[in-house]
């Protein structure tokens, strides 16, 4: 959406300038963002702060002026951006209209209604300790969705919602986040309907892998995405999201880079930093683990204190994959960053991200042959049942059956790496499959069946090669095969220890 509005602006910028002085020209595309609220219109409800972001690439923007209600104001700062202008603006006081205006013009190029915002500090305080694991916030807002008028409701279901899906409680915070959608659209209030099917797209993939019913979501928010530019940014890391968690990292990596470019010229820090930490989680998957070590390092810290936990995530993980690869991160880098991950995910009350941080703990210390801190790392896994979705099940049943394969259980590992496998199976995590497949294959070669486990080799081998088509030439296929190669040295290995040794060189 955004790559062809920016289409339309350049052709009809080079089109103006073959035109004759007499003939008018086109109205330039404007790309805006800043408001607290943005309405049905549409109609820009303005924060406090009362400040908003433009961008277009029209040539002649740096010499635009602007008015509110008719009165000429000025612009805060004018700068080039991505080959256009970003325009910074403070909005008059009690601004109805804002306009600008191209030189010894009449008409303006472009035009925004605005709209007074009223705060909800009493919203934002329950949700922000909700999320800090304050259980009589979640009754609070419970009376708070059951009692409020009915533009209250939407906001409270909304606010509901968040602190639910920050606990795991995904059941409940589904119905809250799509009884606010509907609030939010019966309302007309644009932005809100985004942000509330944002979050709900979250839990459904991440925490459930209902990729299918968060397809059907996105695609029930494309009307909205189209009234208002910032709706493009936030519909495009969506995308990014649905197409990593199915393995299609050549849409993930061109969805994240929109965002980051469309946050970038409109001067929006959550969806830039948000964006550049997923494309950095894309690059660790891809194998380029140091590059998204170096995109993460740069990214500040996040108030929100989940978000901050799932930064602090992807954060260890990009430095263990550099370390159990090869890579340069110094040890006490990793540790710290596992012990900032685990400070962080124990603030955060959602199960699911406070397992992650145990199964990195535990990844770490059986890839670096820390025998002592592994054994105590898998007791508190063996005990940990909170997780209920396929993905952290499958990561969890990853650690237990590489404790076990190192500790020469085979039977036991064989038997884990299975339950992963077709947890991984029935969730379409192809990753996870492989991992699984190659897992039991080293279980079996272990156990000296020679041939099951090859064949199992042979099916992870199969699993990888179809990775591989959604991994761009250019992208870093190689750097992937390198973090991926493990099914493919046992394989080699049990064809020649089997004396199949022309198989085993093809």
């Amino acid at each position: 959406m955004t790559v062809a509005l920016l289409a339309a602006g350049l052709a009809g910028t080079t089109c103006a300038r073959r035109q004759s002085p007499n003939v008018a020209q086109p109205r330039p595309v404007v790309e805006w963002a800043g408001c607290a609220v943005v309405f049905k219109g549409p109609r820009c409800g303005l924060s406090a702060e009362r400040k908003l972001t433009l961008w277009t690439a029209n040539a002649n923007a740096a010499k635009w002026t602007f008015a509110a209600d008719g009165l000429p104001f000025n612009a805060r700062a004018t700068q080039p951006v991505q080959e256009g202008w970003q325009v910074s603006l403070d909005v008059p006081a009690g601004a109805k209209r804002i306009e600008s205006f191209r030189p010894s013009e009449a008409q303006p190029v472009w035009a925004l209604e605005i709209a007074e915002t009223t705060p909800s500090p009493d919203l934002d305080a329950l949700v922000a300790a909700g999320k800090r694991g304050d259980r009589d916030a979640v009754a609070r807002l419970r009376s708070l969705t059951a009692n409020a008028s009915p533009p209250r409701r939407g906001p409270a279901q909304a606010a509901l919602g968040r602190v639910l899906l920050a606990r795991g409680e995904m059941y409940d915070a589904e119905r809250a986040l799509r009884a606010a959608m509907e609030a939010d659209r019966a309302e007309g209030r644009l932005s809100d309907e985004m942000r509330d099917g944002d979050a709900l797209i979250w839990g459904l993939v991440v925490l459930q892998q209902r990729f299918a019913d968060a397809r059907r979501i996105l695609e029930s928010l494309a009307p909205t995405r189209d009234q208002f530019p910032e709706g493009s940014v936030w519909y495009a890391h969506n995308e990014g999201l649905l197409a990593a968690e199915t393995n299609d990292f050549r849409d993930a990596l061109a969805s994240y880079r929109v965002v980051v470019r469309s946050a970038e010229r409109l001067e929006m820090s959550a969806h830039y930093n948000g964006g550049a930490e997923d494309l950095a989680r894309i690059l660790v998957i891809l194998g380029r683990a140091k590059e998204a070590a170096a995109i993460l390092e740069r990214l500040p810290s996040k108030s929100d204190p989940c978000a901050q936990a799932s930064l602090t995530i992807n954060r260890a993980e990009a430095f263990i994959e550099t370390t159990v690869h090869g890579g340069e991160v110094d040890n006490r880098r990793v540790r710290a960053a596992l012990a900032d991950e685990q400070r962080a995910t124990d603030v955060c009350p959602d199960p699911h991200r406070r397992l992650l941080a145990l199964v990195d703990a535990a990844r770490y210390a059986l890839g670096t042959g820390d025998a002592a801190t592994s054994d105590a790392l898998v007791a508190l896994l063996r005990r940990e049942q909170s997780a209920k979705d396929a993905l952290a099940r499958a990561w969890r049943d990853d650690v237990l059956g590489r404790w076990s394969l190192a500790r020469g259980d085979g039977s036991e590992a064989l038997k884990i790496f299975e339950d992963e496998s077709g947890i991984a199976r029935g969730a379409g995590l192809r990753d996870e499959r492989f991992r699984a497949e190659v897992g039991a294959g080293e279980s079996l070669l272990a156990l000296g069946l020679r041939a099951r486990g090859i064949a199992r080799l042979k099916a992870a081998q199969t699993l990888m090669e179809r990775m591989l088509d959604g991994i761009p030439l250019t992208e870093g296929r190689g750097a992937f095969l390198s973090t991926h190669d493990e099914g493919a040295r046992h394989l080699v290995g049990g064809l020649v220890d089997g004396g199949a040794l022309s198989e085993g060189l093809a």
